[in-house]
Formats: C-alpha cells, structure tokens, sequence
C-alpha cells in the first residue's frame, strides 16, 4: 500500500501500543519520519518511539536471559539514545524478566564462576543485581508505586525453598545485603560507634576546607559516574577506598585530611576483605549548581555515609528513602544508610563541596573481626 510519514502525536500514540500491536510496517514508519525530519527534537522523538517499540516487542516474546540481557545492553549502552529517562521503566522489566528465569535464579548463591552467572551487568552477577538495578531504575523515573509493587514480588521470589532476596524493608534493595547488619535510613550521630568519628571531623573542619582549597585549585578534581546526573555536574577527588588504600599523591596534597583520618576508619585494618572497593571511602565531592543526581545507591548494606560541608550548602537537599535533609555548614547533621536510595538536589547558586565519608557499619566490622579471629577468612 501507499506509505505516509506518521505525525509526532501519532508517534506519540502508536509508542504506547501492547507489543503484539507494533509491526515491522509501524517500525519503518517511525524511521522514515526519523530520516525525513527536519526538526531534531521530531527526529529524536520517533528514533526513540522505533527504538521503544522494538525492544517492547522483544521483551514480549524472548525468554531466553541470555538474549535478554544482550538486549538490555544495548538499550542501556551509555553512547547510544537508549539511555532516555523514560525508558527506565523498560529496562527494569527487562532485568525483572532475566532475573526472575530458572536459569538466572539458580545462581542466586554465586556460587559458579562469575562468567557463567546471569545479570553480568550488575556487580555480582546475581538475580539480586538485576532486582536491586530494577528498583532504582523505577525510582529514578519517579514509579515509586512500581518499585514498591517490585519489591513484594522479589520477596516472593524461592530457588528450592530458600528466598533469593534477603532485603529488610522496600528502602533497602543494594544488591549486596547481609541479613545480620542493623538497618535503619538514618543513624544517630551520637551512636557509641559513630561518635568518635563525627567529634574528629568536626574538629578538623577548617583543615579539610584549606585542603579542599589546595585540590580545587590544582584541578585534581574529576568527572564521576554521569548517567547518575540529571543535569549539572559531579566531580570527585577520592582519597581513601579499598582498591587503592590512601593515595600517596593527593594525601601530598591533602595532607592535613589524611593525617587526620588515617586509622579511625572502623573497617580500615579489614580492607583486605572489603567486598566493594567503597566499602570505605574519603573524598571531596563537589556539585555545581543545579545539579540533581538520580535516586542511587552504593551497592551495599556494609557502609554508612557521613558528610561535613564546606561550602555552597544553601539550596542543597538529600532525599534518604522518603526523607529529606539539609546539610549544615560545618557539622556533621546526619548519618545514612548507603544501601538505601539517595538523590540529591542543589538548588542553589554556588557549588556545593563537602568532604564525604563512608565507613564500614559496625556489625560488619564486629562479624569480620570474629570470623578472622577464628581463621575462617
């Protein structure tokens, strides 16, 4: 039959259609319109509808993980259009669907050489990744229903009786989780195992903000994780963490922050066993104005996080779960979980920098101690 190019709105219409409803003849519509348009945002808008409607349709009717996850790499290949914010929704169904296959599921204790795992996206290649993956992705398009409704059904989720998901509450989905780690969103600063940390910082905050001085000017800073940014800028500059120990290089620099915090790390004589290289970690961290970072988490229920501001705090927000804070000036004014979802928003019209702490929780340090005490490491 005759061919016409499809308006935006029909586009728009046709993106929305059940899988079963897209065909190849709609596909080639969408990409004439693409070739054909002289407006980029019209461009954009139907690249992205053919490039919707395709990966719908394979996710409709794969069922092999492998393929899928294939599939899901290429739609979140960081170079291509895929990355769109509104397609997280999709790729959450993706990981939900590789996750919840035989094949995948029986690698929920890892126990087979990482190759040979599913969901090899994720750090520990597990049907756990892809859910706590799943989770965020959903947050950061603002589904928080969907991300709730995800979590009741990972916990339903049993490989030969036993759960594949050991997560405590719908706020803590990381991918690595350790059932016997006290979780809470926040921790009180003047907790028997925090305190001691959150006096030494504030005591030294005029030497953190003069080193803070010396890197900036340096031009140590640099470019971190960009899919996280919704807009503005994140740079880092990281002293401390467990693949590398303490640079010798920006500890030359920033010596005054490292003499101080050099062995008050609670896990730092266990880095050895640190099961992410952020279990623990020291860094400046510096936003630019109106920067937003999606709902994100580190990964593991092992690390809290604790911040001292240095300057441009005004018009910056944390959101820990569902609860907001505002940093202070100088003082330690919260602690938080870091396996639960955070976003941060800065408002304001200076950059924001702080010196950003992550240490090793408590029950974590008591257990590895334990277990190295009795040789079982």
């Amino acid at each position: 039959g005759s061919k016409r190019i499809l308006s935006l709105c029909e586009v728009q219409v046709l993106s929305l259609l059940p899988a079963p409803a897209i065909s190849a003849v709609q596909g080639q519509l969408y990409l004439q319109e693409y070739m054909q348009g002289r407006d980029r945002g019209v461009q954009l808008r139907s690249l992205l509808a053919l490039g919707r409607a395709s990966f719908e349709a394979a996710l409709y009717e794969e069922e092999d993980p492998v393929a899928l996850e294939q599939m899901y790499a290429r739609m979140a290949d960081p170079k291509g259009l895929m990355t769109a914010a509104d397609l997280n929704p999709l790729r959450a169904r993706y990981l939900e669907k590789i996750a919840s296959s035989p094949d995948c599921l029986r690698h929920h204790l890892m126990d087979e050489p990482f190759e040979r795992r599913c969901c090899q996206s994720t750090l520990t290649g597990s049907p756990v990744g892809c859910l706590s993956r799943a989770v965020s992705l959903l947050r950061a398009a603002g589904q928080k229903p969907q991300a709730e409704r995800l979590y009741m059904r990972a916990k339903g989720l049993t490989w030969e009786e036993d759960a594949v998901v050991q997560w405590s509450s719908p706020w803590h989905t990381c991918e690595v989780f350790l059932p016997n780690v006290a979780t809470s969103l926040f921790w009180p600063r003047d907790h028997e195992r925090i305190a001691p940390l959150v006096s030494a910082v504030e005591l030294s905050a005029k030497a953190f903000a003069a080193d803070y001085a010396k890197l900036a000017t340096g031009g140590y800073f640099t470019g971190m994780y960009p899919g996280l940014a919704a807009s503005g800028e994140w740079e880092q500059v990281t002293l401390y963490n467990g693949d590398m120990g303490w640079s010798e290089q920006l500890c030359a620099v920033a010596s005054a922050t490292c003499d101080m915090l050099r062995g008050r790390l609670p896990g730092e004589h266990l880095r050895e066993f640190y099961f992410l290289s952020n279990t623990e970690e020291v860094a400046f961290v510096r936003l630019a104005a109106g920067t937003h970072l999606r709902p994100h988490n580190g990964g593991s229920n092992m690390r809290l996080n604790l911040d001292l501001p240095i300057s441009g705090h005004e018009g910056a927000e944390l959101t820990v779960g569902d609860v907001k804070k505002s940093w202070e000036r100088g003082k330690v004014a919260f602690v938080y979980d870091d396996c639960v979802d955070h976003e941060v928003k800065h408002s304001g019209f200076h950059d924001f920098a702080r010196l950003a702490i992550g240490f090793m929780h408590w029950d974590a340090v008591d257990a590895l101690t334990a277990m190295r005490v009795k040789k079982e490491l």
